[in-house]
């Protein structure tokens, strides 16, 4: 949504990473480890956006001292 709003592709989930790819450009992916997620929604979406649900992912990349944070919202259809 955020970055490549309209953009259809799979949404898998494995045992080690949630994995993206897009179904019109096979350059076009992101994959997370598992390890890095520090929360998961699935929200019922708003009306206006045509999906049925949002799936937003927070992560947090710990490196002493700091901490990174990625904010990563999908859209879809369940």
């Amino acid at each position: 949504m955020k970055g490549n709003p309209g953009f259809k592709g799979d949404f898998i989930l494995t045992n080690l990473r949630v994995i993206w790819h897009s179904k019109n450009d096979k350059h076009l992916n992101l994959s997370i480890g598992l390890d890095t997620i520090s929360s998961l929604m699935l929200k019922p979406a708003p009306a206006q956006l045509g999906v049925n649900e949002l799936k937003h992912i927070l992560t947090v990349k710990s490196v002493s001292p700091s901490h990174t944070k990625y904010e990563f919202k999908f859209a879809g259809y369940t």
